[in-house]
């Protein structure tokens, strides 16, 4: 079919979306359900386009918290502050509240100070209400305690780009079909869980119905006793300020102003995702209560490029088996790790302390860029660290130290200040030695790894009225010394400004604006004949505007607008987006999402990326550069109370362009488009 007979079958149905007036009984989406699509969005939002490993693990982990809220009644303080849009301050009221009489609902909440009905409509997904009770150890030997709230829930994905490309074609480089293949089984109740994770991605080879390239298992309980966490399998660490040790994602620069330079602790949790790097294997326990702790060991095979004999690079988080090469050194790297973490809970916060140690089969080399002078080097490394948070009236305080094997040391220190229920203050302070070796560590950047970095990040939020708020940061940055792409020590800062504005209780104005200015050396010929290197500063700004509006009972539409504007020595570039999306809910069974956009951005460097809705725990977070549009439709159906289909189809198409891609992604022809099925049971 020609291009752009497809584009106008996706322009008929955004129109007939828009003009219906639906026969069928409205079925609005569940509040929960936006508000989730929203924290997820915003999330993604704050990290590179380019790298979505880490926001694609923090998405799962909003989604399981949606799916096994935090109960309440029995939750302290570092759980509930867990819970994006429950401050330390709203955390303190939530205990005092219920020592007096526990939540009977969760709508209760808006009894508790400073927590409003916008605040209860932001939260509400994540947190439930259930017995304040101590578990009593007679149950344990009961299947009725080991089977409450359970739910059992299967999952199977099919994913493929339906162009033909080249790494698929006769003498390719891809060894496998082009079709992406996930599976996942898992049963989880208040106090076990259970999970199968099985997955190919697109050029891998298999063999249906065994012989997945990834494959993730666990078993584990929670909640018995003075064990709060107990697994055998895969599980993941995310420990203090994130200096030592940290799997998957955390919220970053993004308009959630006052939180993103303060971790929240997840400690351990079981691993159900599908990055091949982002978790341990093996067995890991938490104890305890007022003196907690966690010990684990991890044993398993990683993948990563040989130098020569049993040289290898630090393994790789691509989990990509398509090529030769690829197959040849898949999980050829066994590595150990072994640790734990003590934690003492005091009446005002908590104070911790972090240890591992890693160990490699292989002998691992830095990179050969000047960058990777002071990467680790060897077969042995150790890191520890301290933390601690502390909660005052109005103020918190939270920061950790952390010192790799040979010597170097990591920093960072925050405060949050409540300085009215309308005003809220952050400040983050960090300071990352240029020879911290720690590859496990996702700390506050902003550059990637917690290395050769100085920063100051302010933030300041506030509510003028109800339905009006603004919120702004500022964070400047040195690197002592070379970053990648630069020979010696660069500077930089950025800024961000979003407003929010609800016009009625169907219309809402979002507005956003970012600016950044880094420098970058370049070698420049001078009067006497010779190169120098000079620092040049190169600077990105965008602005957009987005309009959220409710046109009927059944149908939501948004309508964005952005320009992208690029700088430096010798180049000065723009882009510009537009979008129209629409979400009509046909009746309870049936909702279709479907958006339509337009870009034109004169080269890759001042391109614009957009968060698409997407099947459930998958994440679609675009690049758009060059002149063209994109547009998807998204259906999701459930038959019956126990079954949920999902199928998505979304294309690109470049005007001007005869080819799409590059190397074995390289398409013939200007459009690429994919489609989607999905199916899950949940009973």
């Amino acid at each position: 079919m020609p291009v752009n007979k497809k584009m106008k079958r996706v322009l008929w149905v955004l129109v007939l979306l828009l003009l219906v007036k639906s026969q069928y009984t409205a079925g609005q989406t569940t509040d929960s359900t936006e508000v989730l699509e929203k924290t997820v969005e915003y999330a993604v939002e704050a990290f590179d386009p380019e790298s979505t490993l880490n926001a694609e693990e923090l998405a799962e982990y909003l989604q399981l918290l949606a799916q096994q809220p935090i109960n309440i009644n029995r939750a302290g303080i570092d759980e509930l502050i867990k819970v994006p849009g429950i401050n330390f301050k709203m955390a303190q009221g939530i205990v005092e509240y219920r020592k007096k009489k526990p939540f009977e609902t969760v709508r209760e909440l808006v009894n508790v100070k400073g927590i409003g009905a916008a605040t209860l409509a932001k939260v509400s997904p994540y947190i439930t209400v259930g017995s304040s009770g101590a578990v009593q150890k007679a149950l344990l030997m009961s299947a009725n305690y080991w089977n409450q709230k359970a739910k059992l829930e299967h999952i199977t994905r099919f994913q493929t780009v339906l162009e033909e490309q080249a790494g698929y074609e006769t003498g390719g480089s891809y060894r496998g079909d082009p079709y992406k293949v996930y599976h996942r089984t898992s049963y989880t109740t208040e106090h076990a869980s259970l999970n199968l994770t099985l997955e190919k991605d697109p050029g891998e080879t298999w063999n249906a119905p065994v012989g997945y390239d990834f494959s993730s298992f666990h078993v584990a309980v929670k909640d018995v006793g003075k064990v709060k966490q107990l697994v055998f399998g895969d599980y993941s660490l995310s420990f203090g300020q994130g200096l030592v040790l940290w799997n998957g994602g955390a919220f970053g620069k993004g308009n959630d102003v006052i939180n993103a330079v303060s971790r929240s602790e997840r400690g351990l949790r079981s691993y159900r995702s599908t990055l091949e790097t982002a978790f341990q294997r093996g067995v890991a326990v938490t104890l305890g209560e007022t003196y907690e702790t966690t010990l684990f060991f991890s044993s398993k095979n990683e993948t990563a490029s040989i130098v020569s004999g049993d040289t290898i690079r630090f393994p790789s988080s691509t989990g990509l088996h398509r090529t030769s090469t690829e197959i040849e050194r898949r999980y050829n790297a066994p590595v150990t790790m072994y640790g734990g973490r003590f934690r003492w809970k005091l009446g005002t916060g908590w104070i911790g302390v972090t240890g591992f140690g890693f160990q490699s089969d292989k002998y691992i080399l830095p990179g050969t860029a000047l960058s990777n002078q002071y990467d680790f080097e060897g077969k042995e490394l150790h890191v520890f660290g301290l933390d601690y948070s502390w909660f005052w009236q109005t103020v918190a305080l939270s920061g950790e130290i952390g010192r790799s094997k040979n010597g170097a040391l990591a920093w960072v220190q925050t405060a949050q200040w409540i300085m009215s229920e309308q005003t809220e203050f952050s400040l983050g302070i960090r300071s990352y030695a240029k020879d911290y070796q720690n590859p496990f560590a996702s700390g506050f950047a902003e550059s990637s790894g917690q290395v050769n970095e100085f920063g100051i990040y302010t933030g300041l939020a506030h509510r003028f009225s109800r339905d009006f708020l603004i919120r702004m940061y500022f964070d400047q940055y040195q690197f002592p010394f070379a970053r990648f792409g630069t020979t010696q020590s660069t500077k930089g800062y950025d800024w961000l400004i979003y407003s929010e504005y609800i016009v009625n209780r169907s219309t809402q104005l979002n507005f956003l604006a970012r600016y950044e200015q880094k420098e970058d050396d370049r070698d420049e010929l001078q009067a006497d004949g010779r190169e120098y290197s000079v620092l040049d500063p190169q600077t990105r700004w965008s602005a957009r505007t987005d309009f959220v509006h409710q046109l009927l009972k059944n149908v939501r539409i948004r309508f964005r607008i952005e320009y992208v504007n690029y700088e430096d020595f010798d180049q000065n570039d723009s882009g510009w987006e537009i979008y129209q999306d629409v979400r009509w809910n046909v009746n309870k069974k049936l909702q279709i999402d479907a958006r339509l956009s337009y870009f034109d951005t004169d080269s890759y460097d001042s391109r614009i990326y957009q968060y698409e809705n997407d099947v459930l725990y998958a994440l679609s977070n675009p690049v758009l550069s060059g002149l063209g549009q994109r547009s998807y439709v998204l259906i999701k159906y459930s038959p019956i109370k126990a079954m949920d289909l999902w199928f998505k189809y979304d294309i690109s198409i470049y005007e001007n362009e005869q080819t799409v891609g590059s190397g074995n992604d390289l398409i013939q022809g200007n459009s690429r488009s994919r489609a989607t099925v999905q199916i899950r049971y949940s009973f």
